[in-house]
């Protein structure tokens, strides 16, 4: 079986760029502070939120009555029967409290996420981000609730501006982005099968069903996304999800290495040898129970890759360090390459590294690959 191999850093391969130029909006260290005071609740961070010249982004939720702990489910599961992912919908989303948390790893050796065998400069340094109350998706889209996209969008493109975060500009759906989608249903099949024999996507509904949908690039996720009721999640979120909040896990377990009971990985997710790539390596979305995160969010690590919101910059999260950051989402692309960022370490790989909270890379986003998904998050405000 054909071994794929990606120049991800970390895994022995490629070189990262010098320091690139930013899209950040600041609001200067004595307004984050302020910020920072007025937003702390539970899970943690500094702001920096990027908006267009005159916009006005609506404020962190104030302290008060919580959200609920899930909220209505989008229209991909409407028509199954609530139970088809380890007994309930796999649709499932689970609320992330707002709050401040430590975005980014510990350089300190005795930190409880210290990593320096490899010590990649892209997951540092450790910096406070702050966000708001969202939900997250407990499992990754499956087939099924991809085949319910295909079905009711013909892939049609989202209107303007849909899949918005709520409270930073320039985050919807850019009608300049249609032309990335297929022109017909029967395209978009087609480009699902982007590896034949390791592609999820099946032209009938059959057994797959609930293994997590591959083959799908950037554009693709979003648009699902924003069909579905939800967005993609920020950087920033997802790794509050994956990292607990202020417990600031190492892994979304704990501090445990990696283990075929926590982590589908290195093609051993079938029992058999590692290396030995076979189908039945991806697993159906959440087997792997004892891997979840702190508030019961499935496969964060391992099983695909999976795309967020932002473009990829390499020296992020030095420049947070120094100016702070709110809902921080990075809006434009650095200048060297236009990446989007995906998170959370694959089935395929030898992905010890790539399992952490903090593991961050990207790629172009009109990749599409047999390792990268798709996780959405909705809005609580």
């Amino acid at each position: 079986m054909r071994l794929l191999t990606l120049d991800l850093p970390g895994s022995g391969h490629g070189q990262l760029p010098a320091r690139p130029c930013y899209a950040l909006h600041t609001f200067g260290r004595g307004a984050v502070v302020l910020a920072l005071a007025a937003c702390t609740f539970a899970c943690g961070g500094l702001v920096d939120r990027d908006r267009e010249p005159g916009g006005t982004p609506e404020a962190l939720p104030t302290a008060g009555e919580p959200p609920p702990s899930r909220v209505p489910e989008g229209p991909s599961c409407a028509a199954m029967n609530g139970d088809e992912c380890n007994g309930e919908s796999c649709c499932a989303n689970i609320l992330v409290p707002s709050g401040t948390f430590p975005r980014g790893r510990c350089e300190t050796a005795g930190c409880s996420d210290y990593w320096c065998d490899d010590c990649n400069s892209f997951e540092t340094p450790e910096h406070p981000a702050t966000l708001g109350h969202f939900y997250l998706d407990k499992y990754e889209v499956t087939v099924g609730r991809f085949r319910a996209f295909v079905e009711a969008t013909g892939a049609s493109p989202p209107a303007a501006r849909a899949g918005a975060h709520p409270r930073v500009d320039g985050t919807g759906w850019d009608s300049a982005w249609d032309a990335e989608l297929p022109a017909d249903p029967a395209t978009l099949e087609s480009v699902l099968r982007c590896e034949p024999e390791f592609a999820t996507w099946t032209e009938q509904p059959g057994a797959q069903e609930t293994l997590p949908m591959n083959c799908v690039n950037w554009y693709y996720a979003f648009a699902f996304c924003a069909w579905d009721g939800g967005r993609l999640p920020t950087e920033a979120e997802w790794e509050c999800a994956a990292a607990g909040g202020e417990e600031n896990r190492l892994y979304p377990w704990g501090s445990s290495p990696p283990d075929d009971t926590r982590a589908c990985d290195t093609c051993e997710c079938d029992g058999s040898a590692p290396g030995d790539c076979l189908p039945g390596d991806i697993l159906p979305v959440g087997s792997k129970p004892a891997g979840s995160g702190r508030w019961g969010h499935v496969d964060l690590a391992g099983s695909l890759w999976e795309w967020v919101l932002d473009w990829y910059h390499p020296d992020a999260y030095r420049e947070a360090e120094r100016e702070g950051c709110v809902d921080c989402v990075q809006v434009a692309p650095e200048p060297q390459r236009e990446w989007r960022v995906h998170r959370g370490g694959d089935w395929r790989h030898d992905s010890g590294p790539f399992l952490r909270a903090t593991y961050r890379y990207g790629w172009p986003p009109a990749t599409r690959n047999e390792i990268i998904g798709i996780r959405c998050a909705r809005s609580a405000d």
